[in-house]
């Protein structure tokens, strides 16, 4: 079950669902009027602002205009929406026509923007050109592509192999040092895949990120769930640590590691049950001395032998059951119980 999940997982985000959009349309070729020639980059990061430039040239002799002109552009959403538009009749650094966009209007989708120019009427004579392209934007401002994809998929599949294997290693290891080693190795890979799954497929999405929710989330519980996790792990190194320290009190007694394992196995299963189950059938009923000698008599065989026994295996001489008749009957009856007797 556990192997099938992880397969689905990994398959999951081993998807490439980044697709390639066209960057780049230009106008049809004509011989004269003007040519305009942009800076453009295929991604933008979301929410940064931009400055879009441009320089303008003569189309017959290829000379570059810096006055006279007029320059526009609209850019468009995926929706073919106005988003901005400007426009420009000056040049800066020399041939620079430059727009400068808000950085709001940039979130996750797919752009296009449209440049033209053209003479102002005070010119001598009537020319305009223009130019259009598409461009991306996501939260790197970057292109994915086939090289970071094969090494995205690379580091995920080695991941993927350490943390079956330290799942695979946690039910296989018997001592208790390697599964605390193991299970924290474990849960260290599941936050270092969820996070960086959830980092890439956000930074590099340009549309739905549906996934990468999913994979935040993965990320958060993982990475919540260290505080609980630290703290049962303290108290499973106490209870291991308290297991071995009675386990070679025993054997310093002169136990055999048998038996020793055994009577210290059995303490453990005890303790995890609790005192309550195995409380004494002793009615409400008794008197006070009475239930003072009982609990005290069971405190001596706990603090000598480290095991909790009940009032049944306390002796082999007396009935419980008839003494419980008789302390209902008469209050007074009292029992004198040898340590020597207990059970083995």
């Amino acid at each position: 079950m556990y192997k099938k999940l992880i397969l689905l997982i990994f398959g999951i985000i081993l998807i490439n669902f980044i697709s390639a959009v066209p960057p780049f349309v230009p106008t049809e070729n004509i011989n004269v009027g003007l040519a305009v020639e942009p800076t453009f980059n295929k991604y933008l990061r979301t929410g940064e602002n931009y400055t879009f430039e441009m320089h303008v040239f003569n189309v017959s002799d290829g000379y570059p205009i810096t006055s006279d002109i007029t320059c526009y552009i609209h850019l468009y959403n995926e929706t073919g929406e106005h988003q901005w538009t400007d426009e420009d009749d000056t040049t800066s650094d020399m041939f620079d026509y430059e727009f400068d966009v808000d950085g709001g209007n940039f979130t996750r989708g797919h752009y296009r923007i449209k440049y033209q120019c053209n003479h102002s009427a005070q010119a001598n004579f009537q020319y305009g050109g223009g130019i259009e392209y598409y461009f991306n934007v996501n939260d790197y401002g970057l292109e994915l592509t086939e090289a970071e994809q094969n090494l995205f998929n690379q580091g995920m599949i080695i991941l993927f192999v350490f943390l079956i294997a330290t799942i695979f290693g946690c039910f296989k290891v018997e001592n208790y040092i390697g599964k605390f080693t193991l299970y924290w190795t474990s849960h260290i890979l599941v936050i270092l895949i969820t996070f960086s799954a959830w980092q890439f497929t956000e930074g590099y999405a340009i549309g739905y990120i549906g996934i990468a929710g999913i994979y935040r989330i993965l990320f958060m519980v993982s990475t919540l769930a260290v505080i609980p996790m630290m703290i049962l792990s303290g108290a499973w190194i106490f209870y291991i640590h308290a297991f071995n320290e009675h386990f070679q009190r025993l054997l310093d007694k002169g136990e055999d590691p048998e038996t020793a394992f055994t009577m210290a196995k059995k303490k453990r299963k005890e303790v995890r049950k609790g005192l309550m189950a195995n409380k004494p059938r002793v009615p409400m009923q008794v008197s006070p001395a009475f239930e003072k000698k009982i609990k005290e008599l069971q405190r001596k065989i706990m603090k000598k032998d480290g095991v909790v026994i009940s009032l049944r295996d306390l002796t082999e001489q007396v009935d419980f059951n008839n003494i419980e008749e008789m302390i209902l009957k008469d209050a007074k009856v009292d029992i004198k119980i040898s340590l020597d007797r207990r059970r083995k």
